[in-house]
């Protein structure tokens, strides 16, 4: 047995901790958010990869002179590296797993038992491996097809780990000449772009949770994130703030008269009115209803009347046509000045107190 240091030996040792790292990072991600078991499953992948290139430079330094345990230990490995991969992609595609597919993975474990004992079962073993690979492949392209782009990621990464294993099963069975390494550039490959496509996925969940789906603007959650880091800039700069709250006059007789459709028609056409008149520092968001919401950082409350007339105005000047319907709508306007030592939710209260009592003096008016 040899014991210098070689050029395989600084690949397994650097692939190695390469799997280490990502296991405990995703392991750790996992532990913060236990629901999202994309990041679980790419760990315990990682574990695999990890203990493959560990028992892999044990059975290339001892020449294949082996004990059975060690050979089983590195199949388990390769193994659970890729039903844990075929889980993720599952995940991120939203396939269901097919009863046949099933059947086959439950065939791998008994494998990785008997393949030390029997070295002829090796090429099957690593041929069913590849074939569930090659069905997880498919998976993911399918889901690309239908605009699961975190799954098309996914699918080239499958795509590069495929071609290295089969490559270095050719090399093993000396029917091609390859360089040392090709399952470890794969596998890290095939991580990097998991991890992409868990972030991906999950960023666009984050989004998703803090906007409405109607009109693409922020929706409560999504504003009061964003008021409270406005809230504490204010106080640190002692700058003024204000909050206002539009609502619909009689938005309920649109729906009941129009119909469902015109009411979302007429809430997009109001938003995009509001995403056009305020600056970029303000914050714009849909409350609930038809009700929207504004926080105007540097503006008193003058400023804040000025720009509340304004977009009151405009709205009731404004005929609205959808499909041949024409009609036309008000809105009223609360507004209160954000005082410092209060809490965002208090000058929140406050111009909807604005709000109500604007409805109570006729509408189509803006009340401080």
């Amino acid at each position: 047995m040899g014991h210098g240091f070689s050029f395989p030996d600084f690949l397994d040792g650097f692939g190695a901790g390469i799997y280490l790292l990502f296991f405990i990072m995703q392991i750790d991600l996992w532990l913060r958010r236990r629901d999202r078991k994309a990041h679980l499953f790419l760990a315990i992948a990682s574990s695999g990869a990890l203990i493959v290139d560990l028992t892999g430079t044990i059975i290339r330094r001892t020449e294949g002179g082996v004990s059975v345990f060690v050979a089983f230990l590195n199949l388990l490995g390769a193994a659970v590296t890729i039903l844990s991969i075929l889980e993720l992609i599952g995940i991120l595609a939203q396939y269901p797993t097919k009863r046949i597919e099933r059947i086959t993975e439950a065939c791998v474990i008994p494998l990785c038992i008997l393949t030390p004992y029997f070295p002829s079962l090796f090429m099957l073993f690593a041929f069913l491996l590849i074939g569930l690979l090659l069905s997880g492949m498919v998976k993911a392209l399918l889901a690309s097809r239908k605009g699961n782009r975190e799954s098309g990621l996914i699918a080239k990464g499958f795509l590069i780990l495929i071609l290295c294993l089969i490559s270095d099963i050719l090399k093993e069975l000396k029917l091609l000449t390859l360089p040392y390494g090709l399952p470890i550039f794969g596998f890290l490959i095939m991580f990097l772009t998991s991890a992409h496509a868990i972030n991906e996925r999950f960023a666009e969940v984050e989004v998703a949770s803090r906007t409405d789906p109607l009109t693409g603007m922020k929706n409560r959650r999504g504003f009061l994130e964003a008021g409270d880091w406005a809230v504490i800039r204010a106080r640190r700069s002692r700058i003024p703030l204000c909050v206002l709250l539009c609502d619909v006059d009689f938005f309920k007789k649109v729906n009941d008269k129009l119909g469902h459709n015109v009411g979302d028609f007429l809430l997009k056409e109001i938003a995009s009115l509001l995403h056009r008149r305020v600056r970029g520092q303000d914050i714009v968001a849909r409350w609930g209803g038809d009700e929207f919401i504004l926080l105007l950082p540097d503006t008193d409350l003058d400023g804040a009347y000025y720009l509340a007339e304004s977009i009151r105005s405009s709205v009731a000047r404004m005929s609205f046509n959808y499909e041949g319907a024409i009609f036309s709508v008000t809105i009223s306007i609360g507004i209160a000045e954000h005082k410092i030592g209060t809490n965002l939710e208090d000058t929140i209260a406050l111009a909807d107190l604005a709000l109500y009592r604007a409805k109570e003096e006729g509408r189509n008016r803006v009340v401080c």
